[in-house]
């Protein structure tokens, strides 16, 4: 755990880590909107790193967002292209 104590989070940003695999399992962090909150599950290896395939946010304790990932790979190939904003401009 980053940021506060085991014993009080409250008020703290706090980064909660997976010592053994060095994966991110949550965060809080307070600011403007209140406290907003994050929490990545479902860890699985791919290749030789580890990486969340289901992330939850909230904000002031309220379902926020939920992202689920699937179909990943390690080391696939990806088209440089989808990273061209040209791609993305609607036609006049």
């Amino acid at each position: 755990m980053l940021g506060a104590n085991e014993n009080d989070t409250t008020k703290k940003n706090t980064l909660f880590i997976d010592a053994e695999k060095l994966v991110v399992l949550r965060l809080i962090r307070y600011g403007g909107n209140g406290k907003e909150e994050a929490w990545f599950n479902n860890h699985k290896k791919f290749g030789k790193a580890w990486s969340e395939t289901l992330v939850t946010f909230f904000i002031n304790h309220a379902l926020y967002q939920k992202e689920e990932y699937f179909n990943c790979i390690a080391n696939g190939k990806v088209n440089n292209a989808i990273f061209d904003p040209y791609n993305f401009i609607a036609e006049q």
